[in-house]
């Protein structure tokens, strides 16, 4: 797909970090993701209007039926699927199929429950089946994203040749799974609204949202120590550099480059993640137990679920690299060095973060 796209990086960038910003609210209750706010700015990173739009899916979709992909906040997920499955960039591609998953799941969630209530919107998870799409996989979050990871698998070849056929039942599977999911949840939602369900003390304490709170206000600390008061340890890199072997020179510019309150926002949104996963997994904070788990977040494919941790730290690491102007020589590593330059950086900020607490 051709597109006049000025800043590749800065638009990767954004899609990466809108869509882990949104899974991440999903685990506040009655959160729907906001994806209709993105699509101006979508639409001026790529050089294009929703006229445009329209008219270059109907010249390729021109078939009446195929009605549901002129709407422009469809094609445009959609003709970006293609334009990076076609530049075999499979992580990118996964990401705006989770672009369109969220999009689904809000309108489906606003159609049904347009006005929510938190304390029955708890009672109708608590009644799920386990078999349910929203806890098949434990969290609304997780479930969304096993659907969206299983459905890429399923279409993105026939999406990559521009299948027209293959795409519309894409599009009408994946709307249509969480549609029905949505519907039954809400079935459940308004019979609790309706008896003025109560939620047991001991489901309280399971949904307790305290929990998020802390985790959202710790991560907030530990970012702004970094970015905004250039929090430094020389033992702790010199840790990180013998545990990763990575040269010198390099670890202490990155180290450095750090304190800058533009990383703060991604910074903040890893350290989210990555103490989410410490609460879930019930892991006591020691550097044994925070180097395992880093290892774990940074070693996840990117056909698997949990990728967004590795994908804001990618995000901060690419623009360090920028920053640094270090682009060309970073672009001639192999895999396995550009791997081991973003693993340090992961390891770096997460010891540096909880140092107090081993």
């Amino acid at each position: 797909m051709d597109f006049n796209i000025k800043n590749q990086q800065y638009l990767d960038n954004f899609l990466k970090l809108k869509v882990s910003e949104e899974f991440s609210h999903l685990s506040e209750d009655c959160y729907y993701p906001r994806m209709s706010n993105y699509h101006l700015d979508l639409l001026k990173m790529i050089g294009i209007d929703d006229k445009q739009l329209i008219q270059k899916s109907k010249e390729l979709f021109k078939n009446p039926k195929f009605k549901i992909l002129h709407y422009p906040k469809n094609t445009l997920p959609i003709f970006l699927m293609i334009k990076y499955l076609q530049e075999n960039n499979l992580h990118m591609a996964l990401i705006v199929n989770h672009y369109l998953t969220l999009r689904f799941y809000s309108i489906s969630m606003k159609k049904f429950i347009p006005y929510c209530k938190k304390e029955f919107f708890k009672v109708a998870y608590s009644k799920l089946s386990s078999n349910h799409l929203f806890k098949v996989h434990d969290t609304i979050s997780g479930s969304l994203l096993y659907l969206s990871n299983t459905l890429f698998k399923k279409y993105s070849d026939g999406i990559k040749k521009i299948d027209k056929d293959i795409i519309l039942k894409y599009v009408y599977e994946l709307r249509h799974r969480i549609a029905q999911s949505a519907r039954s949840f809400a079935k459940l939602f308004h019979e609790a609204l309706k008896n003025k369900e109560a939620i047991s003390s001991k489901e309280q304490e399971f949904f307790d949202p305290t929990k998020e709170i802390k985790v959202k206000i710790l991560a907030d600390k530990l970012g702004k120590e970094i970015t905004l008061y250039k929090k430094f340890d020389e033992n702790i890199l010199k840790d990180v550099i013998y545990l990763t072997k990575f040269n010198k020179k390099l670890a202490y510019d990155y180290a450095r480059a750090l304190h800058n309150i533009k990383y703060t926002d991604n910074l903040i949104l890893a350290l989210t993640l990555f103490l989410q996963e410490i609460t879930k997994r019930n892991i006591t904070i020691n550097k044994e137990n925070l180097i395992n788990l880093t290892r774990q977040l940074m070693s996840i494919k990117y056909t698997t679920q949990n990728i967004y941790f590795k994908a804001i730290i990618i995000a901060i690491h690419d623009n360090i690299i920028k920053d640094l102007f270090l682009e060309d020589w970073f672009n001639k590593l192999s895999v396995q060095s550009k791997g081991l330059s973003r693993r340090f950086l992961a390891y770096y900020i997460i010891l540096l973060s909880f140092k107090e607490y081993i």
